[in-house]
């Protein structure tokens, strides 16, 4: 069996690898210069780096915000003391950590902002894996020799990033009088100079607007939410993210930086290809002859499931679940098909206060129709936790699409790969693949629709 790489790349600014290589050595390990703190192995800190940097969610806030990391995830990741490996960085300046959280939670970390600016380059590391299992080395192997038929077309990859940095513009956004805010207010950030955000407070749109033109800034819609920002900055610093991001996504796409591993908390099954960007997958699967089939509605559909296996009742719960079940939830629900995604995402992801918002039109139509629906969200949440009913959707959907289509294909010599809610495959498998879907739809009673598309063009 294969065993899990040992090599990831990471891209770094070129000022923080020269201070890093600038360090006096004791073997591996590097000195701080001040000899206050213990000498660390620079692997460790590489990785360190890697995990605070890698997979961020927040896209608005780019390399500036903050990427919580629970001490266990750290000592899986970096060893039974992973707060020496911190400490190093922290104390010598290279990390910033978010202390307003509280003790016990999840600290957050990022790469301190004075070394963001200028040129950045690739540095290769040995990434060792700890604890790991036989499922892990199954899957990695499965994974990478999946990934050896592909062709993976580097050159229009790395294009492709390039049109989309030049396509983020001013134009891109929308801004002051054109901002829509999808309720009467809405929470404003502040972006500073220094590339931190602070919460303005909750507004309507004219305060927003007078608050931006009284510090000569201007009103943003960032697709992610409301902001207040100087707008040459904010675009410079997307385009700066997105490349940079990109890129080492991109750069880790060789059989020795490969990885392949099931969450241990939602248990789907995390690779290269679930973190890469849409825009370059289908660059692959085009390259490739490859199709996508993906379950339509995914999260509402799964939800819809749910419900109907524990036999929840109540006023909304079968029409939610026929709807669901159509594939055209986020289409026939209100009038706004964006809206409505952003709004399941808050429901399912989110808080869920005890009354209807006043001013959340969408939620309010969302539990006047269904409030059976949102009233068990709410108890499982208060029970259970704010993430609990995310991770049973996706405990369902690995269990559907992993632990049965995917290994079932598998099972069939079935080149395919996995992106959560989606099987992609050379359309040559079109057929085996649409009836193995079925099939295991059918053995878990689970109605929901399927779409298909191969992409017969790119911008790259």
């Amino acid at each position: 069996m294969a065993s899990n790489p040992v090599y990831r790349n990471i891209l770094l600014p070129n000022k923080l690898v020269d201070y890093l290589n600038g360090c006096q050595r004791k073997g591996k390990k590097l000195i701080d210069p001040t000899n206050a703190v213990q000498p660390i192995d620079r692997c460790k800190l590489l990785k360190a780096l890697y995990i605070i940097q890698s997979n961020r969610k927040e896209k608005e806030d780019g390399f500036y915000s903050y990427k919580k990391l629970s001490k266990q995830y750290l000592e899986k990741s970096l060893g039974k003391e992973p707060y020496k490996v911190i400490d190093w960085l922290g104390h010598n300046h290279i990390i910033d950590c978010d202390e307003d959280t509280g003790k016990g939670v999840s600290l957050g970390y990022r790469i301190s902002s004075k070394w963001l600016q200028g040129d950045w380059t690739k540095v290769p590391f040995h990434y060792k894996v700890r604890g790991e299992k036989p499922q892990d080395v199954a899957e990695l192997e499965t994974f990478t020799n999946n990934f050896r038929t592909l062709t993976i077309p580097f050159p229009k990859l790395y294009r492709r990033i390039e049109k989309e940095v030049e396509f983020i513009t001013v134009q891109h956004y929308k801004i002051d009088n054109e901002v829509k805010f999808p309720y009467k207010e809405v929470t404003v950030r502040e972006l500073w100079d220094d590339g931190q955000y602070d919460k303005i407070g909750v507004l309507t749109k004219k305060q927003a607007l007078d608050e931006a033109r009284s510090n000569g800034k201007t009103l943003i819609d960032t697709g992610y939410g409301i902001i207040i920002a100087d707008l040459d900055f904010f675009v410079a610093r997307q385009k700066d993210y997105v490349g940079k991001s990109w890129k080492q996504a991109v750069d880790n796409l060789t059989v020795k930086t490969l990885y392949a591993k099931r969450n241990e908390t939602n248990n789907r099954l995390d690779t290269n290809f679930t973190n890469l960007a849409k825009p370059l997958y289908d660059i692959i699967l085009l390259t490739n002859g490859y199709g996508e089939s993906d379950l339509m509605n995914s999260q509402p559909t799964l939800l819809g499931h749910i419900l109907k296996t524990k036999e929840v009742e109540g006023e909304g719960v079968s029409n939610f679940i026929e709807l669901t079940e159509s594939g055209k939830f986020y289409d026939d629900f209100g009038d706004d098909r964006a809206a409505t995604k952003k709004l399941m995402f808050k429901v399912l992801f989110g808080k869920s206060p005890e009354k209807a918002p006043k001013n959340n039109t969408i939620l309010a139509e969302f539990m006047e129709q269904f409030p059976a629906v949102y009233d068990y969200i709410r108890e499982q949440k208060q029970e259970k936790g704010k993430e609990a009913v995310a991770v049973e959707l996706q405990k369902l959907e690995s269990k559907l699409f992993i632990d049965g289509i995917y290994y079932d294909l598998i099972g069939q010599d079935v080149i395919c790969f996995t992106k959560h809610d989606s099987i992609s495959y050379h359309h040559k498998y079109h057929d085996v693949v649409e009836k193995t879907i079925r099939k295991h739809f059918d053995r878990m009673r689970f109605n929901g629709r399927i779409k298909t598309e191969y992409v017969i063009n790119t911008a790259a």
